[in-house]
């Protein structure tokens, strides 16, 4: 099983939004909704400038979608006027918590030894190390 981290991992301001709108929410669910706002507005910048008030209607499909649309606008904006360099920083980002940081130190820094709280990750890198 590939994980969405996996897939987006060279693109790691759209691995973050995905990691954003999972917050309780399924990659079933969560799929789509990446896949609009990244055809709709293609770049950190066009994202920034998206209203509240048309990016919610995207995003209502995953649940929460206040908190989502907000945090997704303000990370955006924090991405365009300086992209976070390590994971720690990708921490302090808005609407990214523990599973954001964890999914950077594992896909973006390529770093195995990260002992994340989230089962699929654990379960991700329980898989890798025994191959």
């Amino acid at each position: 099983m590939e994980l969405f981290q996996e897939q987006l991992k060279s693109e790691p301001f759209w691995m973050l939004i995905g990691c954003i709108l999972m917050n309780r929410s399924k990659w079933k669910s969560v799929e789509p909704v990446l896949g609009t706002i990244r055809k709709r507005w293609p770049t950190p910048e066009a994202l920034a400038a998206v209203p509240y008030e048309t990016l919610i209607k995207v995003v209502a499909p995953v649940g929460i979608q206040s908190r989502k649309t907000l945090n997704i606008l303000e990370f955006a904006e924090m991405w365009v006027i300086l992209p976070p360099a390590n994971a720690e920083e990708v921490y302090m980002m808005p609407g990214c918590g523990e599973y954001a940081s964890d999914s950077w130190r594992i896909f973006v820094e390529e770093n195995t030894s990260v002992r994340p709280s989230d089962s699929i990750l654990k379960h991700y890198l329980e898989k890798k190390r025994s191959c």
